[in-house]
């Protein structure tokens, strides 16, 4: 949700992970959520003349009637009912596919817009890892694998 801001350590791996790429990009699109744009914040220090957006469509998944809850409320519907299954809405909220669909307009929509530029996408955990699958050409599925915190991934079509 939307109200939880980065950790120390995570505001630490943020600036870290964003030193790396001083003056790289040229836009930053963003999640409007908390964490995801102060993430975006580090980046946006070290390139100031960056063009700096928010774009609802990198919001986390939409975990419906487990928004706000403890994951560990979640573990038997995360890992008896959705496991290899891209088609169920998370706790009635959204199904990866739809995750997918948004994504990739996300990243087709800049490429068109901000062409010849660096780019760089702030989301969350699962969208990030339904973008990666799809760029990898592999099935989407739940919480397959553990994606690294405040990580730079290039993506080329």
């Amino acid at each position: 949700a939307n109200k939880y801001p980065l950790t120390k350590k995570g505001k630490q791996y943020a600036d870290t992970e964003a030193k790396k790429y001083n003056d790289f990009f040229d836009v930053i699109i963003t999640s409007p959520f908390l964490r995801a744009k102060e993430t975006a914040e580090s980046f946006f220090e070290t390139s100031q003349s960056a063009e700096f957006i928010e774009d609802m469509r990198l919001k986390d998944l939409n975990v419906g009637i487990f928004d706000d809850k403890l994951l560990s409320d979640s573990d038997y519907y995360r890992n008896k009912e959705l496991k290899n299954r891209p088609d169920i809405k998370f706790g009635g909220g959204e199904d990866l596919y739809e995750v997918q669909e948004r994504m990739m307009k996300v990243v087709d929509d800049a490429n068109v817009k901000y062409e010849y530029k660096n780019i760089l996408l702030v989301s969350h955990g699962c969208p990030i890892e339904v973008l990666l699958d799809s760029f990898q050409e592999k099935q989407i599925s739940y919480w397959d694998k553990s994606f690294p915190h405040t990580k730079v991934t290039k993506l080329t079509k």
